[in-house]
């Protein structure tokens, strides 16, 4: 894989997640709108009275929970909240949202394409060829059955003059594989496939110019169990009671002059499988000072430890998680044994000086300001999550896009490229 580094543990964790009950609200395809047009969603919370610009949803996307009675106007331009197909909770531009919904107005299509693509109109054509492949169109939505000559291959048909129509032929692995990119979206699947609740977990973080290190007293009752998790995700030390007392004893130093470092934990429930697990995640910074002041703008990288568990053992601890939207789980957690994944998230070929450009001083590793960027990083994202619906939830958490008229003018914005991953 590009740019990533996957890592089994011997000895960590271990998860277990057992649900308290199992009324799960989530949207039914039959319901769902769409984008019409491409365009660029807004975080729901402001920071100050600006909304960040956190992701780019493409032609066709699915979106969810949609009330379109319920608009908002923001900097004279009016929006509409929603939830992506990738469980991103975000503010989208009314003109862009279908009145009518996905069923409506595509009957029983199973695939949507988010992006133009080039098929084949017969199987194993050479896609370079223009005269043997037949391009779709972003936002096409599409019938996909299997081709009875070759069970490798599905069939593409689509509504041409009103009337069903080959379009051509894909092989299987290269539908999921586009999928994985999010040039497609499967619409049989159930969507959003996961709800995600994320908390800061302080107690690991360190500042500009301070080194964690050695034994560190800690006040009765700020210490969580979430931080502890996260502790031990990334072997950073452990938390010991002695009496009245508290202390966080640091396995080793870490942080100094030109890093800080933050860290959060995501609880992850997946709508398709009936389970859930958890995501820490280490964050690190680069310093700048301005006027003294200590500033957090660019992201170097993020490390994320993603954490399953199978069994329940006696040598568990319980407790109880907000998942949000009403979504409340027990989860059983032994602190002794574990096989997590890690994956390594890296800026790219982002530029560092973006601060001032993407809508306010807000933090980034990624700045998405076209069509191409995003499918670029999307494409590079699904290798690294091997998992559609995470690559795009966690694009939204670490991108901020340039401001509209900066994202179209500037070269800074506009002119880097996520194609050559580091």
């Amino acid at each position: 894989m590009k740019g990533v580094r996957k890592c089994y543990f011997q000895s960590f964790m271990f998860l277990l997640v057992v649900f308290s009950w199992l009324t799960l609200s989530w949207a039914d395809i039959e319901k769902a709108r769409f984008v019409t047009d491409g365009t660029f969603a807004l975080h729901v919370n402001p920071v100050g009275r600006k909304y960040p610009i956190i992701t780019y949803v493409p032609t066709g996307f699915l979106l969810f929970d949609v009330d379109p009675s319920k608009q908002t106007v923001i900097a004279g331009e009016t929006f509409r909240q929603a939830a992506t197909q990738d469980g991103v909770r975000v503010y989208i531009p009314s003109n862009r949202i279908s009145e009518a919904s996905f069923s409506e107005v595509f009957g029983k299509a199973v695939a949507i394409f988010n992006s133009r693509y080039r098929i084949c109109r017969e199987a194993g054509c050479d896609i370079r060829n223009d005269y043997a492949t037949r391009p779709i169109n972003a936002g096409a939505a599409v019938v996909v059955k299997e081709d009875p000559n070759n069970p490798n291959y599905n069939v593409i048909v689509g509504r041409v003059y009103n009337k069903d129509q080959v379009l051509g032929r894909v092989n299987k692995n290269k539908m999921n594989e586009l999928n994985s990119q999010g040039i497609i979206t499967w619409a049989n699947q159930r969507h959003p496939r996961y709800n995600v609740n994320v908390r800061d977990t302080p107690l690991a973080d360190t500042n500009c110019d301070k080194l964690k290190e050695g034994s560190i007293p800690i006040a009765q009752g700020l210490a969580t169990m979430d931080d502890e998790i996260v502790l031990n995700a990334f072997r950073l030390g452990q938390i010991s009671k002695l009496g009245q007392g508290t202390k966080l004893n640091i396995a080793h130093e870490y942080g100094g002059k030109s890093n800080a470092y933050k860290h959060r934990l995501y609880r992850v429930y997946d709508n398709r499988k009936d389970s859930a697990f958890l995501i820490a995640a280490q964050i690190r910074y680069a310093c700048v000072w301005d006027a003294a002041i200590e500033v957090l703008s660019f992201i170097e990288g993020v490390n994320l430890v993603e954490i399953r568990g199978e069994n329940l053992s006696a040598e568990t601890t319980t407790y109880e998680v907000d998942l949000g939207g009403g979504l409340r789980r027990t989860i059983h957690i032994n602190l002794k044994r574990a096989q997590p994944i890690t994956y390594q998230l890296k800026p790219g070929d982002t530029p560092k000086d973006l601060r001032s450009r993407v809508f306010g001083p807000y933090t980034y590793m990624w700045s998405v300001n076209t069509t191409e960027q995003y499918f670029e990083l999307m494409e590079h994202l699904g290798e690294i999550f091997e998992d559609r619906a995470l690559a795009g939830y966690f694009l939204s958490e670490f991108n901020r896009s340039c401001a509209e008229i900066k994202r179209t003018t500037e070269g800074d914005c506009k002119d880097h490229s996520y194609r050559n991953w580091p």
